[in-house]
């Protein structure tokens, strides 16, 4: 047998069975992948099947190098040491890629370390201090939502309970985590006093209480051993990124600051533009407020649902991403809006996915970011990786109509039908007074030619729409042949009051 190296690894043949193996293997991924797309199968299996594929090329190295060789079929110790060692990295990297993500479950299904932060209650002797304690509420809940280890369901979700007298129990079983948060503020002068309780949602037990008697200028303070405490009972680390941003003590720019995020989430093109203006108010008391910039950017991004022209208002946002980013580049909020406005302004679809990217590794619970991500990676094709991200934000926004709208045109775009016509009953049921832009239950019974049951679909919806037009309904009519209809249904109209875009809520 030869002495040189190389020429032992041409006798044995190893370039030949590394070359074989790595086509068969590309071969196989492809087929993976054409039966993935027909069979609807989750990722971990691509994920998983390269994983197992990459460990068995070494595998194939190791059998070429021993029996490459005519005549050195006999195995040996060393040979079979290799292997035990290609087992062990195999069914690590396979554990390691089926991992759940951290702190995600299904929708509805409890996770130990899941929290909801509900509404804290209005104490104050003024009821105008509204504002206040769902500020305080909303800061706090931002501030979980930035653990990785920790599920946070969405402020959209969490307010659904505001006022309403529900069992803990009921709260975490619809929105699917085991514990609750709950409590009240009273706001007088220049003090301040929060209570608050942590509850575990399966048994209604009580995990941690307190009360903080302070003065305003404390807030801040307040805030973070609130974080901390609950942090500690769940017994999850609270990190860096859950820390309260560094902050002036401009106790007047705070205040200016949430009462404009009360005004974002009424939605409506009044508050909204009155929300721009008390952001402005906000910076001009303090330039280095991050947050008022994102603030500004998702106000424009919700005009440009139906309030102001698209591009005017993606314009905007987009520059006051930019500027939240300038000053806070860990904003998941600025990241998401400066990803979406880079793919419908710019066409930029590399530089929007990065933005995405960096807003969910930012935080890991915006709700926000999941959804935007989700109706780019459908928009631009790639489906099956549109649907998980759109089930993640469902997760942590479950009820939310909208997010399951938008899980309903990625399972449309997929040509789920029979899925798409449940998750809109789902929706019907959740909220029966949504709507936004487009039926994609009546949609998918166009498309398997239920032009009736199509038409019975958008009668149902028109009432809650008005004057608007429903061009899906201008769609099934010419799809029947019924032209005059067809453009009878497309006349212009009132616009809709709602707001899809609005409806996201918070991104946590």
């Amino acid at each position: 047998m030869s002495a040189d190296p190389w020429a032992r690894l041409r006798e044995r043949k190893l370039f030949q069975w590394g070359v074989a193996y790595l086509a068969g293997a590309w071969l196989l991924l492809q087929v993976i992948d054409l039966l993935a797309g027909t069979f609807h199968w989750p990722d971990r299996v691509q994920q998983v099947a390269t994983m197992l594929l990459a460990v068995g090329f070494l595998a194939a190295l190791v059998l070429a190098w021993y029996h490459g060789e005519r005549g050195a079929q006999r195995v040996v110790p060393m040979e079979l040491a290799i292997f035990a060692v290609l087992c062990i990295i195999a069914g690590a990297a396979v554990a390691f890629v089926a991992r759940p993500a951290p702190g995600l479950g299904s929708a509805g299904e409890a996770t130990p370390a899941s929290v909801a932060v509900l509404p804290f209650v209005n104490m104050s002797a003024d009821s105008e201090q509204e504002y206040f304690s769902d500020g305080i509420t909303e800061e706090i809940l931002n501030r979980l939502a930035k653990v990785p280890a920790l599920r946070v369901a969405a402020r959209t979700s969490s307010f659904q309970f505001k006022g309403v007298k529900a069992d803990v129990r009921e709260v975490g079983a619809k929105l699917g985590v085991a514990h609750v948060l709950e409590g009240s503020v009273r706001k007088a002068g220049d003090r301040v006093r929060i209570t608050a309780q942590l509850i575990d949602a399966r048994n209604g037990y009580h995990l941690w209480s307190e009360s903080y008697d302070r003065e305003l200028k404390d807030i801040f303070q307040v805030q973070d051993e609130i974080a901390r405490a609950i942090a500690g009972a769940l017994r999850v680390r609270l990190g860096e990124g859950a820390q309260a941003a560094a902050r002036s003590p401009n106790l007047e720019a705070y205040d200016l600051f949430l009462r404009a995020r009360f005004l974002l989430y009424q939605a409506t093109g009044t508050s909204l533009r009155s929300a721009i203006d008390l952001f402005r108010e906000t910076l001009a008391l303090e330039p280095s407020y991050a947050e008022a910039h994102a603030g500004i950017a998702y106000a424009y991004a919700f005009l440009a649902d139906f309030y102001l022209p698209p591009r005017e208002a993606y314009t905007e946002a987009r520059k006051a991403a930019r500027e939240a980013l300038e000053l806070d580049r860990s904003s998941a909020e600025a990241h998401a809006l400066l990803g979406y406005t880079l793919a419908v302004l710019d066409y930029d679809h590399v530089a929007a996915e990065r933005e995405f990217r960096r807003a969910i590794e930012s935080n890991p619970n915006s709700a926000d970011a999941h959804f935007l991500f989700a109706q780019f990676l459908c928009g631009i094709g790639r489906t099956a990786e549109g649907l998980v991200e759109a089930e993640r934000a469902m997760t942590l926004n479950p009820l939310s109509g909208l997010f399951g709208w938008n899980r309903g045109i990625c399972l449309l775009l997929s040509r789920r039908y029979d899925d798409v016509i449940e998750q809109d009953r789902s929706i019907q049921e959740l909220e029966p007074a949504f709507f936004y832009y487009e039926s994609w239950g009546a949609a998918a019974q166009r498309q398997r030619a239920q032009y009736e049951s199509a038409l019975a679909h958008y009668r149902r919806i028109q009432p809650l729409v008005g004057e608007m037009p429903l061009f899906g309904l201008g769609v099934t009519y010419a799809r029947m042949g019924r032209r005059a209809e067809a453009l009878a249904s497309a006349s212009t109209g009132e616009r809709p009051r709602s707001s899809g875009f609005r409806g996201r809520g918070s991104s946590a």
